[in-house]
């Protein structure tokens, strides 16, 4: 099987291979026969000889007798019973080790989740995390990354403005002219393609202009609207990032209005210029210009996508393919734009992220990507859904943190696994935290101990403070175990809301204000418990939203769950004899309709109540709902389009 997918060697390529292992080896054995047994290999030529004459010998020799036939025959028979029995016990072994190497991961996978709750994150590797790099093995896109984050990176407009950012504008280099951005509902890769290994790059001296194009910087509050400008020689080019990115973006360079004029100059490689890719060479006078043109492609392509990272459309797989940090990139550029009006240590904040990048696991699913996404996701809500009008800043601040680390640690098993683990061992997640959210609690364990580390540190402690239990709420509401009380909560909320309060039940019951406290103070205890708990049922919709987002990321998200699920269903037959989450999911040998089935469930049954509640909860206005006005209906809409599509794909009955 696949490592990567799971899915089984296909049928030809194994016959394939199991048939040239069979023929070198009975090719070696008839050599080795033939040198051990001459009287049976001349017999045998002289057998091949007659075949070849159609079975007439030369006149005067006689037939060949039975015993010379059983001689001849005897060698091409050895060779043929050898050779198929050296495949069958070359491709035995090579079983049995695959499944010894396998045991042995998923022993070292569980003695890492025992072993867990004891973070080790100094030097930015947590317990079971990845690898830390060894010294000299950053690479280009690394170090490209915290340069451009360290010193040419900055916000443009502040949150509470909507989220829009930019390069500056006094660099000394590396600014990319005359790059102007725009949506592209669709775009034609391959003749754009073509036109790029035509000549799609400005001479490099051209990079090395200070300053932006007459008519104005395209990424400039006072720049003209986007979209294509006027002139023949207008080139369009696709940000190839991934294959799932290409109809995401697209830039447009006019090159008319460019200082001086320009020679295009081909590329044997199209996603050179746009990767900011290094050639096999840059020698003489020439290497410092080229220097320059590859780092500024590099900052403009990761400029791009910190100019599109707070709509919901945006591909996150696209920032993957980018940079191998994410979360890192992802996590600094949000982060920021609360500069100004929340005091962030930018070296310590940078410090933080690599070491929570670092210290999610390398799992299909659970990992740095999902933190980013997460995080991302809450982040538009806040923008685009434009929940930020109604939250305080450090109420904003705190859902964003809370989206790229609700899952910092996660070994790529589920709550259920945990708690049967318990039984069976004294030490771990379950007995540490009494079964109460095992994972969420082990999460913000991680969280707190990374912000402790003084490099780290990057918010005060009074801010620390004001965010600490609502990000704690924030975290523990993501556990997938608590969405049916979620989800009731919510529609009691509504219920409420909609009669002014007048219901017998209130939605926080039975958490009651205290008593003795007077009306107006026991009303602002409500309305602090309503905000934090609309804050909490937005992160949990954020970490379960894949289903909103366009259909072919949810595929792929789709595909990497249910990878780390079927993971988990081979644990658990090898830990404990059986399989106890469901077949549907879990297990590899499960029927295509089982798994369509599983998946619907997850779609019908728990995401798509969950935004249809929230949405009855924004059209509500109600002072105490910081909720009212919140636009889901964009994500309501999607959910419903893509349970649609997902149902086309629905496998026929056998």
């Amino acid at each position: 099987r696949s490592r990567r997918t799971g899915a089984a060697v296909p049928p030809l390529v194994l016959t394939l291979a199991r048939t040239l292992v069979g023929a070198a080896a009975a090719a070696a054995t008839f050599v080795l026969l033939s040198g051990k047994f001459p009287e049976h290999a001349a017999s045998f030529g002289e057998l091949v000889e007659l075949l070849r004459r159609g079975g007439v010998r030369p006149e005067g020799q006689p037939n060949p007798n039975p015993r010379e036939v059983a001689d001849a025959l005897a060698l091409p028979a050895a060779v043929l019973v050898l050779g198929v029995a050296t495949e069958h016990v070359v491709f035995l072994v090579g079983g049995l080790l695959a499944q010894a190497l396998k045991s042995m991961r998923q022993s070292y996978r569980m003695k890492e989740l025992n072993n867990s709750f004891s973070f080790g994150v100094a030097g930015g590797a947590a317990s079971g995390g990845k690898k830390a790099a060894a010294p000299g093995e950053r690479n280009a896109e690394e170090d490209a990354l915290l340069e451009f984050l360290h010193s040419e990176y900055t916000h443009r407009r502040e949150l509470t403005s909507g989220s829009s950012f930019m390069i500056s504008n006094n660099l000394d280099s590396a600014c990319s002219p005359g790059i102007g951005l725009r949506r592209a509902e669709s775009v034609d890769t391959a003749s754009i393609n073509r036109a790029l290994a035509a000549g799609a790059l400005p001479s490099k001296k051209s990079f090395r202009s200070k300053t932006m194009l007459a008519n104005g910087d395209p990424l400039s509050s006072s720049a003209r609207p986007l979209g294509p400008p006027a002139g023949p020689a207008v080139l369009a080019r696709a940000v190839s990032i991934q294959e799932s990115a290409r109809n995401c973006f697209q830039l447009e360079r006019e090159l008319s209005s460019l200082s001086e004029p320009t020679q295009l100059r081909a590329s044997s490689d199209p996603l050179l210029v746009i990767t900011g890719g290094s050639p096999a060479a840059a020698a003489g006078d020439e290497g410092e210009d080229e220097d320059e043109a590859e780092r500024g492609m590099r900052h403009a392509r990761l400029q791009m996508l910190a100019d599109y990272l707070h709509e919901w459309e945006f591909d996150i797989f696209a920032l993957a393919n980018a940079t191998t940090q994410p979360l890192v990139f992802a996590g600094f550029v949000m982060l920021d734009s609360f500069s100004g009006r929340v005091k962030l240590h930018k070296e310590s904040m940078l410090n933080f992220l690599k070491d929570a990048e670092a210290s999610y696991w390398n799992v299909p699913y659970h990992n740095s990507l999902h933190g980013a996404s997460v995080g991302r996701l809450m982040f538009s809500f806040l923008v685009e859904g434009g929940l930020q009008n109604k939250l305080a800043v450090q109420d904003q601040f705190c859902l964003v943190l809370a989206g790229l680390m609700h899952d910092v640690g996660h070994p790529g098993l589920t709550s259920t696994f945990i708690l049967k683990e318990r039984r069976r061992r004294s030490k771990g997640l379950a007995s540490q935290y009494n079964d109460q959210s095992p994972l969420e609690n082990m999460h913000l364990a991680a969280t707190f101990q990374l912000l402790k580390k003084k490099e780290n540190n990057f918010i005060n402690d009074s801010l620390e403070e004001s965010i600490r239990p609502r990000l704690i709420a924030a975290v523990l509401a993501t556990d997938m175990a608590q969405h049916a009380e979620h989800l009731t909560r919510l529609d009691m909320l509504i219920e409420n809301l909609a009669d002014g309060g007048s219901s017998s039940m209130p939605w926080y019951w039975p958490k009651l204000p205290p008593a003795h406290l007077s009306e107006e103070k026991r009303k602002d205890i409500i309305r602090d418990m309503t905000t934090e708990f609309i804050m909490c049922t937005f992160l949990h919709a954020a970490d379960i939203a894949t289903p909103t987002i366009p259909y072919a990321q949810f595929r792929k998200w789709n595909d990497l769950v249910q990878q780390e699920f079927e993971e988990q269903g081979e644990l658990e037959v090898k830990e404990f004899g059986k399989m106890f989450s469901p077949a549907a999911g879990f297990d590899r040998k499960a029927s295509d309709k089982s798994r369509h089935a599983f998946t619907r469930f997850f779609l019908v049954g728990l995401v798509k109540p969950l935004f249809e509640k929230m949405h009855e909860l924004t059209l509500i206005e109600a002072e105490v709902s910081v909720a009212s006005g919140v636009d889901v209906s964009r994500q309501l809409s999607r959910i419903c389009e893509n349970i649609v599509k997902y149902d086309e794909e629905k496998p026929v009955d056998d």
